[in-house]
């Protein structure tokens, strides 16, 4: 297997000015390299809990963004407010909760499912429920979870799933 390639997106663009190149457009912060993996599809390191992290599509390693296996976004349709995850959970379109205090978690209900969350290797790890095996998106979950990678934001145009 390949490792990634690293494609840096211009974080200023240039101008032209009486034959002096100026720069414009800079927010002051670099964008997050796009990662892409030996299919090509473009992922983005993600290095904190966050929600502005956090909202967009996800996808297994060797998935398709086009398809992604969940999407994070900000909800605030429901009295907690938060975030939503919305993804095929056990063969039903389900939406979630994204817990991030104290755990954090990915709870589904009815019937309740926790999925404990953690970061690895720049991605977002999904640990199997304490009562055994799940499957999210097109992946099984089971011992040592699946290390889930968001998609780049051209890519996570496609929505996946729907409400409950």
């Amino acid at each position: 297997m390949r490792r990634p390639r690293h494609s840096f997106r211009a974080a200023c663009g240039a101008a032209v000015v009486g034959g002096a190149a100026l720069l414009a457009g800079c927010d002051g912060s670099p964008p997050a390299p796009v990662v892409l993996d030996s299919d090509g599809e473009a992922f983005v390191p993600v290095d904190a809990l966050e929600p502005q992290q956090l909202t967009g599509a996800w996808s297994s390693p060797g998935g398709r963004c086009a398809e992604p296996d969940f999407t994070i976004a900000e909800d605030e349709s429901s009295a907690e407010r938060g975030l939503a995850v919305r993804a095929e959970f056990n063969g039903w379109t389900r939406t979630g909760r994204l817990r991030l205090e104290a755990g954090p978690d990915i709870r589904f209900v009815d019937p309740e499912r926790i999925l404990p969350v953690s970061l690895q290797a720049g991605g977002l790890l999904i640990d199997a429920p304490s009562d055994g095996l799940a499957v999210l998106g097109s992946r099984n979950i089971f011992e040592g979870g699946v290390t889930f990678m968001k998609c780049a934001p051209q890519a996570d145009a496609a929505p996946t799933g729907g409400a409950e």
